[in-house]
């Protein structure tokens, strides 16, 4: 009977070879997990930008606002841990005659765009991707009792 004492050369290739196999395909899925962290970090820091900007406005007073719908406030742009979010506000009524009860009432919608970083991406041309985040809000004329 023959004992072998150890492992062939041709056995440790084949078992490094699976092992790096093995190891690329989990680079890859911690490279993918990364860039979605990362897309997932200014998203997240997006909406905390836009709720301050709409709470920001909504301390407005009402006829400030009214104003914004024949003079809209121009795009500005906030920069957030080096990432610049470009803000847009549109101000509209909810009713479309004054003789409706949802005339009064001011839809204010605020769009946030930035540039959000499209590391290992395969597309030619790619690294960067324009983001975007839509929020809305509804603002009625204070009354006084």
């Amino acid at each position: 009977m023959i004992f072998s004492r150890g492992h062939s050369l041709l056995e440790v290739v084949f078992a490094l070879a699976l092992f790096s196999f093995m190891s690329l395909g989990l680079l890859g899925l911690f490279l993918y997990a990364r860039a979605a962290s990362q897309a997932g970090v200014s998203s997240v820091q997006a909406t905390s930008l836009g709720t301050g900007e709409l709470n920001s406005l909504r301390t407005r007073p009402y006829n400030t606002l009214v104003g914004y719908l024949t003079t809209p406030l121009p795009p500005y742009n906030v920069t957030n841990q080096g990432t610049v979010y470009q803000i847009q506000l549109r101000v509209s009524r909810l009713g479309s005659t004054p003789t409706v009860p949802d005339y009064n009432l001011l839809d204010l919608q605020l769009k946030m765009s930035w540039l959000q970083k499209q590391e290992f991406s395969q597309e030619a041309g790619a690294g960067q991707a324009t983001r975007s985040l839509l929020m809305h809000t509804t603002v009625a004329p204070t009354v006084n009792y």
